[in-house]
């Protein structure tokens, strides 16, 4: 079960969720913002580690991004006992890219898709 995650006017509320994932209402100064949510790895890895997905609407969810996302990482590593945690993010999504980097993950490589989409970024932290 996750907890809640407050830090001043930002609160990270936690939803619903299941064994594939961990979700969060993101709400700033009572506002929701936004959702985030950490997924295990499959099989045994997912005891150690996982993913972050999040959306954040502009104003107040994409200026936090970096906050949001730090709090998630340390969440996972404190209390999930996580070791790593990766996220992927369309290539041209500078925004994200920038949260992601500034909550201390780094880009690990570029994950190509066929025809007209987009390449994925493939970024992680690791718990040391």
């Amino acid at each position: 079960m996750s907890h809640l995650l407050r830090d001043d006017k930002l609160e990270l509320r936690p939803t619903s969720g299941s064994e594939q994932f961990i979700g969060f209402g993101v709400f700033f100064d009572d506002e929701r913002v936004g959702t985030i949510v950490l997924a295990p790895a499959p099989g045994k890895q997912g005891k150690h580690e996982g993913s972050v997905r999040w959306n954040l609407s502009d104003g107040p969810g994409k200026a936090l991004a970096a906050k949001i996302l730090t709090m998630v990482i340390e969440y996972a590593f404190a209390e999930l006992n996580w070791t790593r945690i990766e996220t992927r993010i369309d290539e041209d999504n500078t925004d994200d890219w920038r949260a992601a980097s500034l909550s201390g993950m780094r880009k690990e490589g570029i994950l190509r898709q066929p025809g007209a989409k987009s390449s994925q970024m493939l970024l992680a932290r690791v718990a040391t």
